[in-house]
Protein backbone atom coordinates (compact mmCIF):
# COMPACT_ATOMS: atom_id res chain seq x y z
CA UNK A 1 0.00 0.00 0.00
CA UNK A 2 2.80 2.25 0.51
CA UNK A 3 4.61 1.52 -2.29
CA UNK A 4 1.39 2.34 -4.16
CA UNK A 5 0.95 5.62 -2.28
CA UNK A 6 4.67 6.82 -3.64
CA UNK A 7 3.94 5.93 -7.00
CA UNK A 8 1.19 8.03 -6.97
CA UNK A 9 2.47 11.46 -5.48
CA UNK A 10 5.41 10.79 -7.75
CA UNK A 11 3.69 10.45 -11.09
CA UNK A 12 1.60 13.66 -10.08
CA UNK A 13 4.84 15.47 -8.85
CA UNK A 14 6.42 14.34 -12.45
CA UNK A 15 3.02 15.10 -14.29
CA UNK A 16 3.35 19.15 -12.12
CA UNK A 17 6.96 19.07 -13.78
CA UNK A 18 5.99 18.01 -17.10
CA UNK A 19 3.06 20.20 -17.41
CA UNK A 20 5.05 23.33 -16.19
CA UNK A 21 7.93 22.52 -18.92
CA UNK A 22 5.32 22.42 -21.69
CA UNK A 23 4.00 25.51 -21.07
CA UNK A 24 6.97 27.27 -20.34
CA UNK A 25 9.77 25.69 -22.30
CA UNK A 26 8.80 22.94 -24.75
CA UNK A 27 6.01 23.93 -26.32
CA UNK A 28 3.99 27.06 -24.95
CA UNK A 29 0.63 27.95 -25.91
CA UNK A 30 -0.26 31.47 -27.37
CA UNK A 31 -2.43 34.01 -25.91
CA UNK A 32 -5.37 33.32 -27.31
CA UNK A 33 -4.82 29.30 -26.31
CA UNK A 34 -5.55 30.48 -22.62
CA UNK A 35 -8.78 32.51 -23.85
CA UNK A 36 -10.16 29.57 -25.66
CA UNK A 37 -9.17 26.90 -22.53
CA UNK A 38 -10.90 29.28 -20.19
CA UNK A 39 -13.70 29.63 -22.12
CA UNK A 40 -14.45 26.18 -22.45
CA UNK A 41 -13.92 25.44 -19.09
CA UNK A 42 -16.11 28.26 -17.73
CA UNK A 43 -19.27 26.51 -19.84
CA UNK A 44 -18.17 23.14 -19.03
CA UNK A 45 -16.67 22.77 -15.58
CA UNK A 46 -18.39 23.89 -12.35
CA UNK A 47 -17.67 24.99 -9.17
CA UNK A 48 -14.53 26.49 -8.00
CA UNK A 49 -12.85 25.17 -11.61
CA UNK A 50 -15.75 27.57 -13.38
CA UNK A 51 -14.44 30.57 -11.66
CA UNK A 52 -10.98 30.65 -12.01
CA UNK A 53 -11.39 29.48 -15.80
CA UNK A 54 -13.39 33.10 -15.88
CA UNK A 55 -10.43 34.64 -14.45
CA UNK A 56 -7.87 33.07 -16.93
CA UNK A 57 -10.35 34.32 -19.50
CA UNK A 58 -10.45 37.72 -18.36
CA UNK A 59 -6.69 38.08 -17.74
CA UNK A 60 -6.11 36.94 -21.22
CA UNK A 61 -8.43 39.67 -22.64
CA UNK A 62 -7.02 42.12 -20.46
CA UNK A 63 -3.39 40.91 -21.93
CA UNK A 64 -4.20 40.70 -25.57
CA UNK A 65 -5.96 44.05 -24.75
CA UNK A 66 -2.71 45.66 -23.04
CA UNK A 67 0.09 44.54 -25.30
CA UNK A 68 -1.89 45.79 -28.09
CA UNK A 69 -2.25 48.99 -27.17
CA UNK A 70 1.40 48.85 -26.14
CA UNK A 71 2.51 47.81 -29.66
CA UNK A 72 0.13 50.16 -31.41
Amino acid sequence: MKALQMVASASLIALIFLCVAWEVWLAPMRVLGYFTEGTVRVWSDSGLSAWLAGVETLLSVVFFFAAIYYAK
